[in-house]
């Protein structure tokens, strides 16, 4: 579950709510996150999570910080990126934050993290001290990342009455620092397939199928046409160097718990009347040059 907060003059989205992360992105998230911003005395808890990744979960709360909003699978422009460009959304499409923001270089959370970095932990961490309801919450940090967007770390398990409380707390702690009013909606898990041998044009000669042809073709499906559908149909090359009959492309959807991802590469389904394939999306790791040796 994730939480979104949107402006009220503008309708746009601008805070992300994530809770019961999947272990298997929870090394992204730490990769992004610094012992520093850990509760004093709990530099034991940093270590065995980073050693132990596997074995732990924990809620995050994201603000974000582009007064923009989010762009979803009805709006999305759905724009080509090319490998490279889109390795770097890897931890975001892991960690199901599966939709795109755009920033102009504005960061609002600008005042907010003028006294230092650590000065949001400090500030959520008092103001949830001094709640009745929401004083027994352990926070485990406060960061921003590189998209401008502050992440909120919470223990798994934290229970829904006090992910409730400490949405409070935040509003009320952060709000008077933003230019803008929040309120909430929830978010989930997403996961992202590759669908293969997708045919690439009517005949020889004629141009690549949009897009926009290509996700009207493969909503035609019955288990794909029932998906919340966040990012929508991706060729993973560049359309105007796409030569052959076949390509693929790359989509995301809503699944919490993984299970719908898994069935739904087991199924038989079509595009442009051709039988295609699917599988989990998996990011190729940046190659790294030799260092000389001396």
């Amino acid at each position: 579950m994730s939480i979104n907060t949107r402006c009220a003059s503008c309708s746009q989205t601008s805070l992300l709510y994530l809770v019961d992360l999947p272990s298997r992105v929870l090394s992204n998230t730490l990769q992004a996150t610094s012992p520093s911003q850990i509760p004093d005395g709990s530099g034991a808890l940093w270590n065995i999570l980073t050693r132990r990744v596997e074995d732990y979960n924990f809620k995050t709360i994201r603000l974000d910080a582009a007064h923009q909003g989010l762009v979803d699978a009805s709006t999305s422009e759905d724009t080509y990126e090319p490998p490279q460009a889109a390795a770097t959304h890897q931890a975001k499409d892991q960690a199901k934050i599966r939709r795109r923001y755009r920033h102009e270089g504005r960061d609002t959370f600008a005042a907010l993290l003028a006294p230092g970095p650590a000065e949001p932990f400090r500030l959520l961490s008092h103001a949830i001290s001094l709640s009745p309801v929401s004083n027994s919450v352990t926070l485990l940090g406060v960061h921003q990342n590189r998209s401008k967007n502050l992440i909120v770390s919470l223990p798994h398990g934290t229970s829904d009455a006090h992910v409730d409380a400490i949405t409070t707390v935040i509003h009320s702690t952060f709000t008077p620092l933003c230019s803008f009013p929040l309120s909430v909606t929830c978010d989930v898990a997403w996961t992202k397939l590759m669908v293969s041998s997708v045919p690439t044009r009517p005949k020889p000669g004629d141009p690549t199928y949009s897009e926009e042809e290509v996700r009207s073709s493969f909503l035609l499906n019955p288990a794909v046409k029932a998906l919340s559908i966040m990012r929508n149909p991706r060729w993973i090359r560049n359309p105007a160097s796409i030569t052959g009959a076949h390509s693929s492309f790359t989509f995301s959807f809503q699944d919490p718990d993984g299970s719908i991802g898994r069935a739904l590469a087991k199924s038989r389904l079509f595009v442009f009347g051709k039988p295609v394939h699917l599988k989990r999306w998996t990011d190729k790791p940046r190659r790294t040059r030799d260092i000389p040796q001396a």
